[in-house]
């Protein structure tokens, strides 16, 4: 592997800089070490209504078994429809609202508006049960649905589900739940509901500033209810100012996609306005509450549950779970206290023991970015990086490569003491450094296997093993250093509270297996006669216009077809469910390791490029070899995508990676004693024939 010195140098240098920042991020994670379990206000009403006791009792038993706070929404036309102590009913008379209830509903409601109102509208009494609310076309809404024959023809159309944005405005907290909630010994945080289109932002801010004085409430966080927060029309610096002065952080729930948060209006601009002091939330979503039982062993009680609340906590920066009661497989909720005590037991000593994570007040994570004179100088590392694959793939004079370097070299400088869109442009790093440093690392593994085939002495089965593992170990770390590059451009507050993302996963799973290729065609060849290393334009032109064997075409539709699984298994939101032996594999994994390893690193990428070097020792399958190299692509590329996932705190990936390499030390035995005894009977078939 052809390594030009200035290349070395400059990747050197940048290195030492990446290094700096992974420090100073590593340095902030260390001191977010807190988590607390919280309740819905509403949800409880209806878990007490279920259960044996009453509401306070529950509450209490809660607190017992270790969640920390209780949230209460504000109250809205709509919420008091379910609401059993007001018994509202709606109507729609034209664009008017029309609500029904006793005198003391409907004083509540009329109080809650006109405190908040942007403009002055006409709300009158038909008689003591029955309250008319003036309203305007922009408040309707509506869902559509359309009329067609049997053939499929559209014969008309209808609005189904109409309502009026009024019944979603807040009206203002309800002073009974608060009571309720504070004599359990729970901590009471308040999520204020606001239409902009509707309320005053000053007087619904004022409205929540008001309650939390009136009845001494500690707010560390705020899960805003409804799409807005306050003031996202006008007002926004006004919340801002009042959470600073109460040291209150923005709480944003996470997707259910496990990516990201729910959309909120004016959320974002709000967090970067506080310096980005906001807290990640997991809510238990309703797929989550049905994961009581797999009927599997570790299964069946609600275990998988608090093991999606545990890989919340130390896999993805979240320290708010947003608590909802399990269901049973028949649709029952659970209601035993017992039950619920020892998961969370469980859920604390794991996270204490394991994560030294423990229960405790929520802080925001410290604020992170890193110096703009460091990443251009990661930046100009990972040009490096790139030359250095390119000087190893193509027949360029040297002073013509040194002299592109250079260019590049001053472009990209300036790009960043000018500051021209420097967010676009560390993503676009950050993208590289994930392409380079793997094909780097399977270029560093096939010269290594060149240079083995050219010796003509064969190795016993345990020098090609350790040397296998040597060689593995040293490509590991090449793209360990990739993994450090890849930190540095995104070394921000907004990428670990993932208000951002990495969106280039899976150009970097797939781009170094293309790489990989041009390697193999530049170290190898296609019918190559000589020694030289570099791609030629006449054995590409052989390759593309050659005959296709029907094995060959089959070898390539099955790597094809891993490929696509492996694209396809990756992230969130793939449909591709593990079955209920892999997940009870995960799972044992996670509770004897701290961080679970990859399968596709320990199974496939590692253990493959162990039995690549024997088969080499060995002389045997050689023409196996580029499906190998894509095999260690999966590998090196996963350590980069372990790193990706940004969110997660960089001491979980080094764990990750470095259980990965110490499980391949038996899985890439395996591998090569099969190999071995296959080998031999081979050779002892062709003997006997």
């Amino acid at each position: 592997m052809k390594i030009e010195r200035l290349f070395a140098l400059v990747l050197a240098i940048g290195l030492i800089s990446s290094s700096l920042i992974l420090f100073q991020r590593a340095d902030v994670e260390k001191g977010y070490k807190n988590y607390e379990i919280t309740l819905d206000y509403t949800e409880m009403v209806r878990f007490a209504d279920i259960g044996e006791e009453d509401l306070d009792y529950y509450l209490r038993e809660f607190k017992e078994a270790g969640v920390a706070s209780i949230n209460i929404g504000e109250a809205t036309i709509n919420s008091l429809k379910q609401n059993m102590d007001f018994k509202i009913k709606t109507e729609l008379e034209g664009f008017d609202l029309v609500v029904m209830g006793s005198p003391q509903s409907l004083e509540f409601v009329e109080n809650g508006l006109k405190d908040t109102l942007i403009e002055q509208r006409n709300i009158t009494y038909r008689d003591e049960n029955t309250l008319v609310i003036e309203g305007y076309p922009r408040d309707f809404g509506f869902d559509t649905t359309i009329a067609r024959d049997f053939n499929g023809n559209r014969i008309g159309g209808s609005h189904i589900g109409q309502v009026s944005k009024l019944e979603y405005a807040g009206l203002g907290f309800l002073d009974s739940e608060i009571e309720t909630a504070k004599e359990s010994g729970l901590n009471v945080l308040l999520r204020p509901v606001y239409v902009s289109q509707i309320q005053n932002s000053r007087e619904a801010l004022q409205r929540f500033e008001d309650t939390l004085n009136r009845h001494s409430i500690d707010q560390r966080y705020i899960i805003f209810g409804g799409e807005e927060a306050i003031g996202t029309d006008d007002e926004l610096e006004a919340l801002a100012e009042l959470m600073e002065d109460r040291n209150i952080s923005v709480g944003m729930i996470e997707a259910s996609v496990q990516r990201e948060h729910l959309d909120m209006a004016g959320m974002k601009p709000l967090v970067e306005r506080l310096n980005y002091d906001a807290v990640r939330i997991f809510t238990t979503w309703p797929y989550i509450q049905k994961r009581f039982d797999y009927g599997i062993p570790l299964h069946h009680n609600g275990e998988e549950i608090m093991n999606t609340y545990y890989r919340a906590i130390t896999e993805r920066n979240i320290r708010v779970i947003y608590f909802r009661p399990f269901i049973t497989p028949a649709g029952k909720v659970v209601t035993d206290m017992e039950l619920y005590k020892a998961r969370f037991g469980e859920l604390q000593q794991r996270l204490e023991k394991t994560h030294s994570i423990v229960p405790g007040e929520i802080n925001a994570m410290d604020y992170l970015r890193a110096r703009r004179t460091l990443q251009m100088l990661s930046a100009l590392g990972t040009l490096a990086g790139a030359f250095i694959v390119l000087d190893n793939l193509f027949k360029i004079k040297r002073k013509h490569i040194l002299s592109l370097f250079g260019i590049s070299i001053v472009a990209t400088a300036a790009i960043y003491v000018l500051n021209i869109r420097l967010d676009m442009v560390n993503k676009m790093f950050g993208l590289l450094s994930t392409i380079i440093f793997p094909s780097i690392s399977g270029m560093f593994v096939l010269a290594t296997v060149r240079e083995i085939l050219k010796q003509k002495k064969e190795a016993s089965i345990g020098t090609a093993y350790f040397r296998g593992i040597l060689i593995l170990l040293l490509a590991v770390v090449i793209s360990l250093i990739g993994a450090i590059f890849q930190v540095a451009f995104f070394a921000q507050s907004k990428y670990l509270l993932e208000l951002d993302i990495f969106k280039g996963v899976k150009i970097s799973q797939v781009a170094p297996m293309g790489i990989i290729m041009l390697v193999y065609l530049s170290y190898f060849g296609y019918g190559r006669k000589n020694d030289e290393i570099y791609i030629k334009y006449e054995e590409l032109k052989e390759f593309f216009l050659g005959n296709i064997k029907i094995w060959q075409a089959l070898i390539v539709g099955v790597l094809l077809g891993a490929v696509a699984l492996l694209l396809l298994r990756s992230g969130h939101e793939s449909n591709v469910e593990p079955s209920s032996m892999e997940l009870l594999v995960r799972n044992l994994l996670e509770i004897f390791l701290p961080a679970r390893p990859r399968n596709k690193a320990f199974l496939l990428g590692y253990p493959g490029l162990v039995l690549m070097v024997y088969l080499a020792f060995k002389k045997k399958f050689v023409w196996s070899f580029p499906a190998f190299a894509l095999i260690v692509m999966i590998g090196q590329s996963n350590i980069l995508n372990t790193f990706s996932h940004i969110r997660t705190p960089i001491y979980m990936s080094y764990l990750r990676v470095s259980y990965e390499l110490v499980i391949t030390l038996f899985t890439s035995a395996i591998f090569v004693l099969v190999a071995e005894g296959a080998i031999k009977l081979i050779e002892k078939g062709k003997g006997n024939a």
